[in-house]
This record gives C-alpha cells, structure tokens and sequence, in this order.
C-alpha cells in the first residue's frame, strides 16, 4: 500500500477543490481555461528544473511510496504534483479573491515583498555553493519584486492571503512527502534550516509556483476584460 502514498497526497489535495470548483457558489470552473492554461506554462520550466535537480542528486525520490513509473528521472506521481498542487493553490487565491475584507493591506504586503525580493537575492549570492538555495532564492526573487511593483494592480492584498491561507495545506503536504521521505533532500544543497521537516526553501518554491500561476492567470483574465 505505500506504493500509492505519493498518488494518494495528489488526489486528496485536488479532490476537494476540484469538485467544489464546479458548485454554483465558487464557479471556478468557468476560469478552467485559464487556469490551467497558466499552470501548464509553470509547470514546463519546473518540470525542466526538477529533471536537473534530480539528476544531479540535489533530491531524490524514495522508490517506497511512489509507483514506479518514471518519465526522465521523474516519478510520474513528480510530475502530476505540478498540476494538482498549484491547482488547489489557485483555487484558494480564486476563494479569498471573492471576500475584499479577507484581503491584507495593500501597502504592506508590497513592502514586505520588496524587502523579501532584496533578501532572496542577497542570500542567493551568499550560497552559491548550494544548489537549492542559491537557483531557489535566485528565481523567487523577481516574483516578490513583480508583486511589490504591482505586476497584477490591486491585487497584492488577496495574492498576500492567499499565500498566508496556502501555508496550512503546504505544512500539510510537505510535511508528509518530507517526514516518511517521500522526498529525499541532500541537505549539503540547501540550508539545512527545517521547518519540521521541510527545507526553509520549499516556501519560496511554492511561492514561485503559487505567484508565477497567479500572474499569469491574471493577465490572462486582463487581456480577456475580466
């Protein structure tokens, strides 16, 4: 039964959202195209680093809890993480984004990532010996500096929450593909700092593919005229 652990933690975090998306109430469904439009254009360039990634040992996957199919190194329950975790991220941006009171202030929520933007690089080239830390800050980086510019206008506030809201299931899911390991890290690519048991740079990866959706979601919908 561990052999399904992995395509298990896939189908719980979606199953929910998915569904619910389809509900008079949240009417997710209707943005489908560009949803998953946006997630398709994330999940290419994450893909290519992930196959990178593990073939130069900076993660690796433990063969107990996934299948056993593999695509360029990838398990196929890897590449199907892609796809149904940034889904349920934007399921939550596209619930919050519904209640204006839930929404952060805008101000502050673009100064704290102009100054997390700031502290993303500075760490960056602080680790440049570490594989993980140094292209994760690095790529996160221009994220955080496009949300305090105001890449997406008024949205800043809604796009802050969602990130606070997406940590519970994040601690969630990452806590279990990094505690039984799912999920093998070489701790000399990284920090070595944990959250638990989840690498300190597994929140900015998260943030790189819950922003990098949400951005282009929204310009998408801009373009559209709503």
């Amino acid at each position: 039964m561990s052999h399904i652990t992995y395509l298990a933690i896939n189908i719980l975090s979606i199953l929910f959202p998915f569904a619910y998306s389809f509900t008079a109430h949240s009417g997710f469904s209707k943005k489908f195209g560009r949803v998953w439009g946006a997630i398709l254009l994330v999940a290419l360039p994450m893909l290519a680093w992930d196959v990178w990634f593990t073939a130069r040992g900076v993660w690796g996957f433990n063969p107990d809890y996934y299948l056993g199919f593999t695509i360029s190194g990838l398990p196929l329950e890897e590449i199907m993480f892609f796809f149904c975790i940034p889904f349920a991220c934007l399921f939550i941006y596209d619930t919050v984004s519904k209640f204006p009171r839930l929404a952060l202030p805008e101000r502050p929520v673009r100064v704290v990532a102009g100054v997390l933007a700031g502290a993303l690089i500075v760490l960056a080239f602080l680790n440049t010996e570490r594989a993980y830390t140094f292209w994760c800050f690095l790529v996160a980086a221009p994220f955080a500096l496009a949300l305090a510019a105001g890449h997406v206008r008024h949205r800043a506030g809604h796009i802050g929450t969602a990130y606070v809201f997406h940590l519970i299931p994040f601690l969630i899911v990452n806590g279990i593909l990094t505690s039984l390991p799912v999920v093998q890290y070489n701790d000399a690519e990284n920090l070595g700092i944990r959250i638990g048991t989840i690498p300190v740079e597994d929140s900015m990866y998260s943030l790189i593919l819950l922003l990098g959706a949400i951005f282009i979601m929204e310009r998408r919908a801009e373009k559209a005229g709503g």
